[in-house]
């Protein structure tokens, strides 16, 4: 008989005691203290066999249904349990039914080893409420040797079933067995948990112990939650709810039927070892929804995310007609835990499409989204991470398919936003699927493609209609720098209206937007000739100038006739090889409609460019409000650059002379005032279109320091009060003037109306120069007097810059080199320096620093009018160390 105990029997953790109802205290088949017998009477079944070591029951026939509710079979409460089960079941001899097969509702088994069934390990038939923790199923009681049971190990069809835990205590390790790992089935098994299991792998997680299916299987059983987020360590080993769904010779996670419906895949690894670093891969997909609607897989959390990589198919696969509504966001696919690492899966990153490549096709479905995306900064919320696949990084086909929504996504580049990761094919890969939507109109929406080794989006197929393509980052990282896609940057080989809009597309490696793939689509006269994207006519540009705070740019297109275009303007720094461009930055977009004969003419108002990119620029036919059809980039132009801070310019045609100054040019009204700031004509550059576009600022007026007399006898020197204010100081004796140093050499001749400036205090005193003075000691160091400070000139780049002479300097007084220290005179805005190096720099006082702004090629050199002859050679320790924008 049975023995019943009325004291309690604890397990390992002395602080948890249980009461059972019977003890299994030995390994018979039947009779007293066997566990067949226990099965029979219910209630809480411990062990306590003699002896130490794992223990062996081989059942000679079927063991009984559990139908008593609440029944525990706990393996755990055999003496010298520690975490590994003691108790195995062995049913090599027990016939063709499953091993424990559970009929009732709220029952617990835990603590078993339960393998060589030939059927399911433990089935769940009916009650529900069972929760299955800290078992091995499938292995031996090592968990290092596969023991398979012949179908699933553990099979259920039953609702709100608990398979495994959050914490290593109630972890599942089902691995070996000849079918699935878990398999849910049946419209009725609803809301099931299947939590911190290692399912295809040994104890350890990093060894594969195959499963003959998938890990876990969910057939038309809706709301099962597979991992969790619960004790989740994101970028760390795989913990709490995680599911380590590896090495199982199907799917990690397969998902099918019309009634699978709301089940999440959350917090897992799949495809990985237990710690993320190394594959442990799957047979096929890492998970696949066929024909199952409105499921999740990952999350917008870290907690929620999926690492899936190292699988032989793709990393995640929507197949079906019914696979509609399914979203795929916040997972690292193709990559190892940290989402910077590579562990490709061996086909695509996600498929979306059919099951057998025939025409029942997902559609409908969302990878990404907007949720918690950063902008500009790292893949969070929303993002999937898809890098290092084998095949494209999504890979979307299908004819009766298509309307799917990628967003927000990371395609080619890794988590951190600056590495490259590329997909072995094409970033997005398009093939007969009609009207998806790559990207948005918001910033969140952007996915960044790029770094890939085929072209970043590839559209291929006749059916292959109404994609739009929106927002994104094509060949660039998230900081916007360079990261080329090896082929292009959108290829249309198949299909029409396909709309490519607002896009930053460049650096990739044949065409931004490339229509017949290979080599520019010519514009054809009235664009009749057809083809993909019908080869829409591209822009003709024929200016971009500043104007007015803006930038005005000018073309033409013909194409259609009485037809709706949207013209897409773009900046780079220079254009593509070809002369054909790509657009590093979108500036914005003009609409124009065609004449009769297929003509118009634009000038569109764009934000203001920095002189010297390169300007280029899409047409779209407009179907009503809808974009369809892009043409390729345009040829490039060239805004003209402006000079820069500190130069003399001249317009062609035009005797008036400027100075270039804080984005204004400032008249010089008279030769007077380019003789006290000792300028000469040998220093005035030919003015841009640019520069002449600039407004107007202030008139330039002497230079502090400067002498001047009109036809009077009175002389004067000029002192600068504020950046907009001077007066004019009068010397009073001639004693005065000789004893400061000064001879009628020093004196400019100015006329009589130029003596506008109000009357200073005057000069009556030897004891100290004004401000603008040039003063030199005794040791013959030089200083500018300013403010009532002494400014060291400490070289003599610095001078020349400065257009000082010599000549110009007088012996400084006592009081002169009393004054307190000043900082240090600097290199003159506009001065045209170089180091020991071959950049070549000009000098712009930005209002905090002075900085150097590098002349970053020849044509800006020739542009600009510079030569040998303007460039100052200077110590590199003199250079200024902060750089300012690139000219």
């Amino acid at each position: 008989m049975v023995l019943n105990l009325v004291a309690p029997i604890f397990s390992s953790s002395p602080a948890l005691a249980i009461t059972c109802t019977s003890t299994v205290v030995n390994t018979n088949d039947s009779g007293a203290g066997s566990l067949r017998t226990a099965m029979q009477s219910g209630g809480t079944i411990c062990f306590n066999i003699s002896g130490s070591g794992a223990h062996t029951i081989t059942p000679a026939s079927a063991l009984p249904t559990i139908t008593a509710a609440s029944t525990t079979i706990d393996g755990t409460t055999q003496p010298g349990y520690t975490g590994a089960p003691l108790i195995e079941i062995n049913g090599a001899n027990a016939g063709s039914t499953p091993g424990i097969i559970v009929s009732a509702s709220g029952v617990t088994i835990k603590g078993l080893v339960v393998n060589r069934f030939n059927s399911d390990g433990i089935y769940l038939a009916a009650g529900g409420n069972t929760t299955v923790q800290a078992n091995y199923v499938g292995t031996d009681p090592t968990g290092t040797i596969a023991r398979g049971n012949t179908h699933s190990g553990i099979g259920m069809q039953t609702a709100g079933n608990h398979i495994g835990g959050t914490t290593a205590a109630e972890r599942n390790l089902v691995s070996g067995n000849l079918q699935s790992g878990i398999a849910v089935n049946g419209s009725s098994s609803t809301g099931n948990v299947i939590s911190g299991n290692y399912v295809g792998t040994d104890v350890t997680g990093t060894f594969a112990i195959t499963n003959g299916g998938d890990g876990v299987l969910v057939t038309a059983a809706p709301n099962t939650t597979v991992g969790g987020t619960t004790g989740v360590t994101p970028g760390g080993a795989c913990t709490g709810a995680c599911n380590l769904l590896s090495g199982n010779a199907a799917n990690g996670a397969g998902i099918s039927g019309s009634t699978a419906t709301g089940n999440v895949v959350a917090g897992n690894y799949i495809g990985t070892d237990v710690n993320g670093l190394y594959p442990i891969g799957n047979y096929d997909i890492g998970v696949e929804a066929q024909d199952a609607p409105s499921n999740t897989i990952g999350g917008t959390t870290p907690a929620a995310r999926n690492v899936i990589g190292g699988n032989v198919g793709a990393g995640v696969s929507l197949t079906g007609s019914a696979a509609a509504n399914n979203s795929v966001t916040g997972n690292y696919i193709g990559t190892d835990r940290s989402g910077n690492g590579s562990m490709p899966n061996h086909k695509m990153g996600i498929n979306i499409g059919s099951p057998s490549g025939g025409s029942n096709n997902a559609h409908n479905n969302t990878i990404g989204g907007t949720t918690g995306v950063t902008p500009g900064g790292a893949c969070t919320g929303a993002c999937n991470v898809i890098v290092s696949n084998f095949w494209s990084g999504i890979y979307i086909s299908g004819a009766s398919g298509g309307s799917n929504a990628i967003a927000g996504n990371f395609i080619g580049v890794t988590a951190n936003g600056f590495n490259a990761g590329g997909n072995v094919q094409d970033g997005i890969g398009i093939v007969d699927s009609p009207g998806n939507i790559i990207g948005g109109s918001s910033a969140a929406q952007r996915n960044l493609i790029s770094g890939n080794g085929g072209s970043g989006v590839a559209l291929v197929g006749a059916s292959t209609g109404g994609n739009h393509i929106e927002g994104n980052y094509i060949g660039q990282r998230t900081d916007q720098g360079d990261m080329p896609n090896a082929g292009s940057g959108v290829a249309i080989a198949n299909g029409v209206t396909t709309a490519v809009v607002g896009n930053n597309i460049s650096g990739n490696g044949i065409l931004g937007i490339d229509i017949f793939p290979g080599w520019v689509s010519q514009n054809d006269p009235g664009d009749g000739d057809g083809g993909p994207n019908g080869t829409q006519n591209f822009p003709v540009l024929s200016s971009a100038i500043p104007l007015g705070g803006n930038e005005s740019i000018a073309g033409s297109l013909n194409s259609l006739p009485n037809t709706t275009f949207r013209i897409e303007f773009f900046k780079s720094p220079a254009c593509s090889g070809q002369g054909y461009g790509q657009g590093h930055d979108y500036l914005g977009s003009y609409t124009v409609v065609t004449d009769g004969a297929g003509n118009t003419g634009f000038t569109a108002t764009m934000p203001l460019v920095i002189g010297g990119m390169a300007i280029t620029a899409t047409a779209t036919r407009v179907i009503g409000s809808t974009p369809a059809e892009t043409s390729e980039f345009s040829k490039c132009i060239n805004t003209p650059r402006t000079h820069p801070d500190g130069t003399l310019i001249r317009p062609v045609g035009s005797s008036n002379v400027f100075l270039t100054e804080a984005g204004t040019v400032r008249p010089i009204g008279s030769g007077e005032v380019l003789a006290s700031y000792h300028m000469t004509s040998a220093e005035f550059k030919t003015a841009t279109n640019a520069d002449t576009s600039l407004p107007g600022g202030a008139n330039l007026y002497f230079r502090e320091g400067t002498l001047i007399k009109g036809s009077g006898p009175n002389v004067y020197v000029i002192d600068q009060t504020s950046p907009s204010t001077w007066t004019k100081r009068l010397i009073t004796d001639i004693g005065f003037f000789t004893g400061l140093g000064y001879t009628a050499a020093d004196i400019i001749i100015v006329p009589d109306s130029a003596l506008g400036a109000a009357d200073g205090p005057v000069i009556g005193s030897t004891v100290q120069h004004p401000d603008g003075t040039l003063v030199k000691s005794s040791a013959g160091t030089i200083y500018l007097i300013e403010n009532g400070q002494k400014r060291l000139v400490g070289s003599m780049p610095m001078f020349t810059t400065q257009r000082y002479s010599l000549s110009s300097t007088k012996n400084a007084t006592s009081t002169d080199l009393g004054l307190p220290n000043g900082s240090n005179l600097n290199f003159r805005e506009g001065a045209v320096i170089k180091g020991s190096g071959p950049n070549v720099y000009v000098v712009d006082d930005n209002g905090t620093n002075i900085v150097k702004r590098q002349l970053g090629s020849v044509s800006a050199m020739i542009e600009l009018g510079y030569g040998s002859a303007d460039v100052v050679t200077v110590p590199d320790q003199e250079l200024p160390s902060i750089d300012g924008p690139g000219i």
